[in-house]
């Protein structure tokens, strides 16, 4: 498993309906973003923005601090005269995130044990 640094994160879903942002501690590989999620059941998951730091770039006279944009596709179903057709849309991220030194220490709801351990899994 390769290295991972532990960051502040900000995440911002850009869409016509509205903005959504998601905030907290998560931590990056060389390519991939990794938070700790939780379900609108209330369930805990982790997910994963892949490739997304290769797609981010160091903010001027802030230190350790990235920003960049990353987008998926997703496939969804809308119904039209009754019938179902599925359509690729893009969604668009806003990503910041700023790298932690050992010293700053923040809670995360999962702790790196649990995200590296779920990280072997998916392997």
């Amino acid at each position: 498993i390769e290295p991972m640094k532990k960051v502040v994160y900000s995440i911002s879903k850009l869409n016509k309906f509205g903005n959504t942002k998601m905030t907290g501690v998560g931590f990056i590989t060389d390519e991939d973003l990794i938070i700790a999620c939780v379900s609108q059941k209330g369930n805990p998951y982790i997910r994963v923005f892949e490739d997304c730091v290769k797609n981010c770039h160091a903010i001027p006279n802030r230190d350790d601090e990235f920003k960049g944009a990353h987008y998926e596709i997703r496939e969804v179903e809308v119904e039209k005269n009754g019938s179902y057709d599925t359509r690729e849309i893009e969604i668009e991220y806003s990503v910041w995130y700023k790298l932690l030194s050992i010293d700053e220490k923040q809670p995360n709801p999962l702790g790196e044990d649990a995200i590296k351990a779920t990280l072997e899994k998916i392997k």
